[in-house]
């Protein structure tokens, strides 16, 4: 009875220990699901570093694109202080150059008023001097109150003019003015006022 029960003993303890080649199905099937999810990690992580790499990338050139900006902006600024510059040394130019032309129409000017003045005083003096000689035809052919009228024109400041000084081969014009005035108040055509020395027309007593 020792023999008999070995062997049954074993037929009857093989359904109550399973062999082990029933659990493999399950392996495959967990394995699958980390590989998924490694997989997802990955190209998220991978997506996560691209998104961040276009990211920086358009930081940069952001960045740069404003460098640039500020660089032309000084090389412009630049160009337009040189260009001030240039402006400003023209502008000194232009000053000076209207300074020495200011300098020659002031010169003109001056030499214009001078030769003004001198036709003028030649022709006042040639005036006085014609009516000094009319007044003296005027008594040497005995018309003596015209001559006195003639005379009497004259003032004091025209005899600034026509006081030439002598060259002492005839009488200056104050001279002749002082010989004509001295014969014409002793005839009794003209008188002078003695404070002012203004001639003053008389009619003598016939």
């Amino acid at each position: 009875m020792s023999d008999q029960p070995k062997h049954l003993k074993e037929d009857s303890e093989e359904p109550s220990n399973p062999s082990p080649k029933s659990d493999p199905p399950i392996k495959p099937a967990r394995s699958q699901s980390v590989v998924i999810y490694l997989t997802i990690l990955f190209a998220a992580a991978f997506l996560m570093l691209l998104l961040a790499y276009f990211m920086q990338q358009r930081n940069s050139n952001a960045v740069i694109g404003n460098l640039q900006n500020s660089l032309t902006s000084f090389q412009t600024l630049d160009e337009l202080r040189e260009e001030n510059q240039q402006l400003r040394e023209r502008l000194q130019v232009l000053e000076e150059e209207r300074d020495a032309l200011q300098s020659d129409n002031d010169a003109l000017t001056q030499q214009y008023t001078d030769a003004s003045n001198r036709e003028k005083r030649a022709q006042a003096e040639s005036d006085l001097r014609g009516t000094l000689y009319a007044a003296e035809y005027l008594y040497e052919t005995d018309h003596l109150q015209a001559a006195a009228e003639r005379l009497a024109s004259i003032t004091g400041d025209d005899l600034l003019i026509i006081s030439a000084a002598s060259d002492g081969t005839v009488p200056s014009d104050t001279q002749r003015y002082e010989t004509l005035k001295a014969a014409l108040v002793a005839a009794g055509y003209l008188t002078e006022d003695p404070g002012s020395g203004q001639l003053r027309l008389t009619h003598p007593e016939a």
